[in-house]
């Protein structure tokens, strides 16, 4: 019996035997295409001449459908390979584990690049509304005193007008038109203050005003004065005062930053 190769068309001659081993799958000798000699049989008288086909080995798979490989040309080993592996690279599985690892490395230093730049578009709002934390998150602007200390982007000392505390002051009337004013200033904050203003309000004996002064740091500090309220300190200050026409009764005494 003859057989055709559906590739290069060479004509082999093939036995029963060779038929029934391997559901009869059979190796071209000039073109290395495995096909199955049943589908290609042809009756005839047997020519010696013809040659016979290679045996398929064992292993192989059947190919499915007719394609023309080249001379000489070998099946591939491993059909998991894709098209686009390297030569001599690691397996498509190895290649999708690294590719997933660098994606999410690539992931997390995105986020966390995205972190750094929020966290420091949110200091540069809060130093440039750094008096409106002092004034309503005390709290929140010495986290941020802190942070910025080290990196010298806060020149500024801090004004927290709720961590200074007046323990003590007297307001004794001179001869003449003049009052000393004694204060006793505390810092009861985590942080180092700038010296607040004072708010002197002189009161009758009714208690209502009678005159309202101001005093910011220069004029009641002495020359001798630390530049800063120390944390945790206490400092007391005399100031003489011209009372002009007023002649109080009593008075109050608040602190504030302008």
């Amino acid at each position: 019996m003859r057989t055709t190769c559906p590739a290069c068309l060479t004509t082999h001659r093939v036995s029963e035997a060779q038929l029934g081993m391997r559901q009869g799958l059979v190796r071209c000798r000039h073109c290395a295409l495995v096909f199955n000699a049943h589908d290609m049989l042809r009756d005839g008288v047997e020519d010696a001449a013809l040659p016979e086909p290679e045996d398929f080995p064992p292993s192989a798979a059947p190919w499915t459908g007719v394609a023309s490989v080249p001379v000489g040309a070998q099946p591939l080993r491993d059909p998991l390979w894709g098209a686009d592996r390297p030569e001599g690279g690691p397996p498509a599985s190895v290649l999708g584990d690294h590719a997933g690892g660098r994606s999410l490395t690539r992931t997390v230093g995105a986020g966390l690049a995205l972190l750094a730049l929020l966290l420091l578009l949110a200091m540069q709002v809060a130093l440039i509304e750094r008096s409106t934390l002092q004034r309503h998150l005390p709290g929140v602007y010495a986290a941020l005193v802190r942070v910025c200390a080290p990196l010298g982007c806060l020149t500024q000392p801090a004004r927290l007008a709720d961590a200074v505390e007046i323990k003590g002051s007297a307001l004794d009337t001179l001869p003449g038109e003049h009052a000393r004013l004694t204060v006793t200033l505390a810092n009861r904050g985590p942080l180092n203050l700038a010296w607040p203003h004072l708010v002197l309000t002189l009161q009758d004996a009714q208690g209502d005003r009678l005159a309202v002064r101001t005093l910011a740091p220069i004029d009641y500090l002495p020359p001798e004065a630390a530049p800063l309220l120390m944390t945790r300190a206490e400092a007391e200050w005399r100031v003489l005062l011209g009372l002009g026409d007023a002649r109080p009764v009593g008075y109050t005494l608040a602190v504030y930053y302008p």
